[in-house]
């Protein structure tokens, strides 16, 4: 798709602007927006606030995931190291963004205020959104989650329940080896309603828009106050609006971006649609995590592949090679009985042959799905077998690489 034929910007001032936004939406599967001048000064500075963070090493290590919820990936809140992309991750409303406040550091102080009056602009912006989305002739099931049955639908922000949202948000800092040698962008769909992405400080991010099959750098084509808005599975099995696919290639370039991610709290139960069963929203979180990426549709269907199981020798870990004091590579905790980030429920490590003389370990890795056997330094997996789940949690090699668990 040419510059040429994109949507038109919709401009967030006008009083129209969701009507306009719910058109591109349908349309194209996403929407460009133009930003007031207070919300994209917002962005920037949301942007400097993270750099100095992350560049701010006690203040980051105070902000750190404890390691006790680092597998609660869906109400988790902190800073997560990466050797070739580290984020910060906020789960709103969760006992873990309360526990944040526990920063004592100048840096910190200001990333936290930064991050809240962040998260508030793109709360407001998807929730505006949203009530337009649910007016739509193919909305039922939205219209059934957002207000209920017999309920006056709300016409202000402030008569949706507040308990329906667990929405989420990340600040990224992609490092200048992050891309993959073969071009591969971990193209995904994300899970939940609506995602908001003001353009990033360095063009990256690529998108095929609905009914479309080559990937654009959207980027590229947006202005400094832009942001881009799409929906995710959620939204897709609840109304007619697709999923956007897209994914990331930095060019080698240090950037900075920081999605917003509009979800459905856990406990809710998602209505049974043309294409789901009812279930509650954590439930559909876990399937789509442990589907692969070409295992997700666009209208939020989920199509299991037949997967067969691969078996390599195993191969033996060298214990003298683990850094035992590095906590944020997670690699000595992870080694027996814990799921790396981004495994789908089932999966475990189990502990082979034990230390022989030469001081290596044998290691077995059975999954729910996959069985594979691989040889393991320093808590990474090379040469395993994996597949991908939603928002980029990988389960390949290559990701446990360019996360920095080695």
């Amino acid at each position: 798709m040419a510059g040429d034929h994109l949507p038109d910007v919709v401009d967030v001032s006008s009083p129209s602007w969701t009507v306009q936004a719910h058109a591109k939406l349908k349309e194209f599967g996403f929407a460009r927006l133009r930003l007031t001048p207070t919300e994209a000064s917002c962005a920037r500075d949301f942007f400097a606030a993270t750099d100095v963070l992350f560049n701010d090493y006690h203040a980051a290590r105070q902000l750190e995931i404890p390691t006790d919820q680092f597998d609660d990936l869906d109400t988790r809140s902190g800073y997560v190291f990466g050797r070739n992309r580290e984020m910060f991750e906020l789960h709103c409303g969760c006992p873990s963004a309360a526990a944040l406040e526990k920063i004592t550091t100048t840096s910190g102080c200001r990333f936290l205020r930064c991050l809240w009056e962040y998260s508030d602009m793109c709360q407001k912006l998807c929730r505006k959104l949203l009530l337009e989305l649910a007016c739509g002739p193919d909305a039922a099931c939205l219209r059934s989650l957002l207000y209920g049955a017999g309920r006056q639908q709300p016409t202000h922000l402030a008569e949706l329940d507040a308990s329906l949202f667990g929405d989420s948000l990340r600040s990224y800092r992609y490092g200048e080896t992050y891309d993959k040698a073969d071009g591969d962008i971990d193209a995904h769909f994300d899970m939940g309603l609506l995602s908001l992405i003001p353009k990033s400080s360095s063009s990256g991010l690529m998108i095929q828009p609905a009914r479309g099959t080559n990937y654009v750098t959207i980027e590229d084509h947006m202005g400094q106050d832009d942001a881009l808005i799409f929906g995710g599975m959620t939204l897709a099995r609840l109304s007619a609006i697709p999923a956007l696919k897209h994914g990331v290639f930095t060019c080698g370039r240090v950037r900075f971006s920081a999605p917003f991610f509009q979800r459905v709290a856990l406990g809710r139960v998602l209505p049974s649609s043309r294409v789901s069963p009812q279930e509650e929203a954590g439930c559909f979180n876990r399937r789509l995590r442990e589907a692969t990426n070409d295992e997700m549709r666009s209208d939020g269907t989920i199509v299991l592949e037949r997967r067969q199981r691969e078996w390599t020798p195993p191969r033996r870990l060298r214990w003298s090679e683990m850094d035992k004091n590095k906590s944020r590579s997670r690699s000595v905790r992870r080694l027996w009985g814990q799921p790396e980030p981004g495994q789908g429920h089932g999966d475990k490590m189990e502990r082979g042959n034990g230390l022989s003389g030469d001081g290596f370990y044998d290691v077995k890795m059975e999954n729910s799905s996959a069985g594979y056997y691989g040889r393991v330094r320093g808590g990474a997996v090379s040469g395993c077998r994996g597949h991908c789940g939603v928002d980029g949690n990988r389960k390949d090699a290559n990701f446990y690489q360019q996360s920095g668990w080695y």
